[in-house]
């Protein structure tokens, strides 16, 4: 069968819901490391709408299989109610420590601080990197404005975790 967008986002979304309700806290953990905040909501919903009705959820693909019996939908209802995914955007200040473009990932020294923070780059903003650095554009060791999407997780037992999403460089004024 052929992959379509379609198929590939149900794909998705079906490996999440079965992520949320495992019963490894490792498993659902890593999945909201990795989910941003409008599938996040979209994904509790749909797991608040379940639970409330009393509903089952069976998913049968190809070669795969996800089924959400009445405990699996209380273990991952009682994960999303104590979860929180939030974004927002953000400009900082600071110096262009370091990119790796083909890993995305960057470090920034942010202004009159000690404090390197690091994180992905945006997919949009790393084949602009490369191109930069094939034609000898300097700018790691420079001073920035970086345009940031910042990524807040509050997990079911308190922990946060801050990430920076690199989405753009201004050089300062």
């Amino acid at each position: 069968m052929f992959d379509t967008s379609l198929r590939d986002a149900v794909t998705a979304i079906s490996q999440i819901i079965h992520d949320f309700s495992d019963p490894s806290d490792a498993i659902f953990e890593k999945a909201i490391d990795d989910i941003d905040s409008r599938t996040f909501l979209s994904v509790k919903y749909f797991i608040e709408l379940l639970r409330n009705e009393g509903a089952k959820f069976k998913l049968v693909e190809d070669n795969n299989e996800i089924e959400l019996d009445e405990a699996k939908v209380e273990r991952a209802y009682q994960r999303v109610e104590r979860t929180e995914v939030t974004e927002s955007e953000d400009q900082i200040a600071g110096t262009l420590v370091g990119v790796m473009p083909v890993a995305r990932r960057f470090e920034f020294n942010l202004g009159g601080t000690e404090e390197i923070i690091s994180g992905p780059i945006d997919a949009r903003l790393s084949a602009d990197f490369l191109e930069r650095i094939e034609n000898d554009e300097q700018f790691i060791g420079r001073a920035w404005r970086a345009s940031v999407r910042v990524r807040n997780v509050r997990r079911p037992d308190g922990r946060e975790k801050i990430e920076y999403i690199l989405t753009g460089l201004i050089h300062p004024e």
